[in-house]
């Protein structure tokens, strides 16, 4: 299995454990965005333009997001960027919405400042370095 196929077996069974007779969980919303796309989106809120706000509000009030194509690249971190993006993952995290990250290296090779330094505090330790989260290695082709 692929790690994006993974995600999508995790999610629906999120969603099927929801749907038990004796849950109330009508209203459950969910939303799947790459990584770049998003980031894209807050890098433009950040610089005052709203054409992403009804998709960034949507994403980050989801009762479960997936959040596909994490990649380590020297040259994609950025302090701002990082900034950003731990303003979403507060809000995420403060609705105690979980967040299912999907990241295309191996990330126990990474030490907490460089996670920190290319995704934000909020992904590297409330999330990545948290003990309430769940790692699923991928064996290498």
């Amino acid at each position: 299995l692929g790690r994006t196929m993974l995600a999508a077996v995790i999610l629906k069974e999120a969603i099927n454990l929801r749907m038990l007779p004796g849950t109330n969980h009508l209203s459950d919303r969910y939303g799947w965005i790459n990584y770049h796309q998003l980031t894209t989106m807050l890098m433009e809120k950040a610089n005052n333009r709203k054409d992403f706000d009804d998709d960034i509000w949507h994403n980050e009030t989801a009762d479960w997001l997936v959040l596909d194509g994490l990649e380590l690249r020297k040259d994609a971190g950025t302090a701002f960027r990082a900034s950003v993006l731990d303003q979403f993952f507060v809000t995420r995290a403060t609705g105690n919405r979980p967040t299912i990250l999907v990241f295309q290296d191996d990330i126990s090779k990474c030490g907490s400042d460089e996670l920190r330094d290319y995704f934000g505090a909020q992904i590297s330790t409330q999330i990545v370095g948290n003990s309430k989260t769940h790692h699923v290695a991928m064996l290498d082709k």
